[in-house]
């Protein structure tokens, strides 16, 4: 015997299913009327309830009035701090690396650029120094071309 659905126009006609429960007999509740005891608790509760917020109680226990910028959830703390080490550790590998590229730029380079002007929107000239020569450079978005050659002996 297939189980009746609310779909089935001739499910009213089978017997319903009896639950456990139907056998309970409910009864009924009387209202307590509230004691003097109840009232005289309840009084503060009240109190506070009509008073205006001036005040954040924080889980620490502490009241911080509002306005301030207290944390209210002592877990705040750590992140802030984690936070804070991993900024510290990104602007501390920053200047590592800065210093280890100047450094290997700075031994023993065969090239070093002593001076440069602007003379146009995109053009540049360029003074450097390869080796012991001196070149002036034209520089420009599509091409470098040399514009003279000094010798140390020119030079002096």
């Amino acid at each position: 015997m297939p189980l009746p659905t609310a779909f089935d126009t001739d499910a009213a006609s089978e017997p319903a299913l009896a639950s456990p429960l139907s056998a309970v007999q409910a009864q009924p509740v009387e209202p307590v009327a509230p004691s003097a005891l109840d009232q005289a608790q309840s009084a503060p509760v009240q109190a506070l309830a009509d008073a205006p917020v001036t005040a954040i109680a924080s889980s620490a226990g502490a009241i911080a009035p509002l306005g301030t910028l207290s944390p209210a959830v002592p877990a705040t703390w750590p992140m802030l701090g984690a936070l804070l080490l991993v900024v510290g550790l990104i602007l501390l590998l920053g200047k590592l690396v800065k210093r280890v590229q100047g450094a290997r730029a700075g031994t023993g380079a065969a090239l070093s650029i002593k001076g440069g002007v602007q003379v146009g929107a995109k053009e540049r000239v360029v003074w450097m120094q390869a080796g012991e020569t001196h070149l002036l450079l034209g520089v420009s978005p599509g091409r470098v071309q040399t514009l003279h050659v000094f010798r140390s002996e020119e030079r002096r």
